[in-house]
């Protein structure tokens, strides 16, 4: 069937295969069209609907009734792309402008009420956050926001069965401040103390531990926001996640050292795969590096694990993060996987392995497939973390580990359970002999920001840790402060 799209309010701006619709049209290439009525059009017929300069002049009792039309005929991950004035955009400006002088309240109506002629009149100025509210009331799910002058531009998409199942999993979070400002104090307190060495002599690590653990984590009965050290905050549910959740609460991080030396690795405009995203920490940290010009690709199958992937995204209000619920492997099929009930980061594809669910059937890719369908360019640095998994995606990913724009890995390199279709020194030996990469751990351990060391062979892998693997080419643009000589 033929993709219907749809460019509602057109103007002047005609686009070639849409359907260009305005009630007053300017051109024999548009249709004459009340756009708040498209009864012409069945339910989940059109793929993509563009409604740029137009909800602004629809009167607010109509408001919903007409995003409500335009959702209707959407089809399931259908697109709809609203610009329209931010107002909070708009008064920020005017009280900016007016303590200077340079505005009068007169010029600032006009620029909120529009002018006065058909058409042309402005009835509702909205916020982001309303917009955000009236589109998920309709099924549909924010997954872009952008700035444009004083005007917002909001891309959401029409949720399939599948997100639908997905957002039923999310656990709802409850409202944080009170707890968000005590954890903030109480970090402070005991970074300020750690620094100046002063840990020891008055037991403030203890009694920071104890603050956290009795008189702000027993606070907690849901799942909660909260803040990270690295300005950003993420949803966490410390009473039943042990592992990377609870830490995250307490502490503000998880993983100290390979965060760091992530953030290191990566430069503005670069592009990160997190394959075992989980909830987010480390796709939203490379996402804040890489900046608007650079792309996270985050790779997480577990469904209800996604959707909080998802909806951490949503809250940090990021468009450089493309998330995707499906596992890599070494061949596309289908596989069981198996969330473990009080440590969502032991979630694995090895089979249940005690204190699992009994597992969700997830697709599995290569990598090499993935790249290639969605044109990615030049990958800087992949993180894999896949419990027991590794070995998988990296025979999947054979192409681009083997290229010349082969990117910097890091992997976690783990005796603690099982390597499916291999040894643990397999991993090791697949990037050895894939490319010419140099091997390295953190000097001090993953928990703790410090210089890289390289192992020099098989007799010098750790237990349980990250191992980075570098290029030549990559060593030489790094600085060499970042190793221990």
């Amino acid at each position: 069937m033929e993709s219907i799209k749809l460019n509602l309010g057109c103007g002047k701006d005609i686009r070639d295969g849409y359907t260009n619709m305005d009630i007053d049209p300017m051109s024999d290439k548009v249709v004459k069209h009340d756009v708040e009525d498209l009864s012409d059009f069945a339910d989940n017929t059109v793929s993509e609907i563009l409604a740029f300069d137009i909800i602004e002049h629809v009167p607010l009792r109509k408001i919903n009734p007409t995003i409500k039309e335009w959702c209707r005929v959407l089809c399931p991950g259908g697109k709809l792309v609203i610009q329209t004035p931010d107002i909070e955009v708009i008064f920020n400006d005017y009280y900016r402008q007016a303590r200077a002088g340079n505005i009068t309240w007169a010029r600032f109506s006009g620029i909120i009420h529009g002018k006065d002629e058909p058409f042309q009149t402005h009835y509702v100025s909205l916020s982001f956050q309303w917009l955000k509210e009236i589109l998920e009331q309709y099924n549909m799910t924010v997954v872009a926001r952008e700035k444009i002058a004083q005007n917002m531009k909001v891309v959401a998409a029409k949720n399939t069965a599948e997100d639908q199942t997905i957002q039923k999993n999310v656990p709802q979070v409850i409202a944080a401040k009170p707890c968000k400002m005590r954890l903030r104090i109480v970090r402070t307190l005991r970074y300020f103390c750690r620094r100046h060495g002063f840990m020891k002599s008055f037991r403030i690590d203890k009694l920071s531990d104890f603050l956290i653990k009795f008189m702000i984590f027993s606070t907690v009965k849901k799942p909660v926001s909260v803040p990270t050290n690295y300005g950003f905050d993420l949803i966490v549910d410390p009473k039943n996640d042990i592992g990377l959740e609870r830490q995250v609460f307490e502490t503000g991080t998880c993983e100290a050292g390979t965060l760091d030396m992530i953030s290191k690795c990566l430069s503005n405009g670069d592009t990160f795969l997190d394959i075992g995203s989980n909830i987010g920490l480390f796709s939203i940290l490379a996402a804040k590096t890489v900046g608007q010009n650079g792309k996270v690709h985050a790779f997480e199958p577990e469904p209800q694990i996604y959707g909080i992937l998802k909806k951490n995204i949503e809250i940090n209000r990021l468009n450089n993060i493309e998330a995707y619920n499906f596992a890599l492997g070494s061949s596309t099929g289908k596989a069981r996987i198996y969330r473990h009930i009080r440590n969502r980061s032991a979630t694995s594809l090895l089979g249940p392995l005690g204190n699992t669910t009994g597992g969700n059937e997830v697709s599995i890719r290569k990598l090499d497939d993935v790249v290639k369908e969605n044109n990615l360019p030049a990958i800087k640095m992949i993180k894999i973390k896949v419990e027991g998994w590794e070995l998988e995606v990296l025979k999947g990913a054979e192409n681009i580990l083997t290229g010349p724009e082969a990117p910097i890995i890091c992997i976690e390199y783990s005796y603690l359970h099982p390597t499916h279709g291999g040894l643990l020194k397999d991993v090791y030996d697949t990037i050895c002999a894939a490319n010419d990469y140099k091997v390295f751990k953190l000097q001090h351990g993953r928990n703790r920001i410090g210089k890289l060391v390289e192992i020099k062979g098989p007799e010098n892998l750790p237990s349980f840790d990250n191992l980075f693997c570098f290029l030549p080419k990559h060593l030489s643009q790094m600085d060499s402060s970042l190793f221990v000589v």
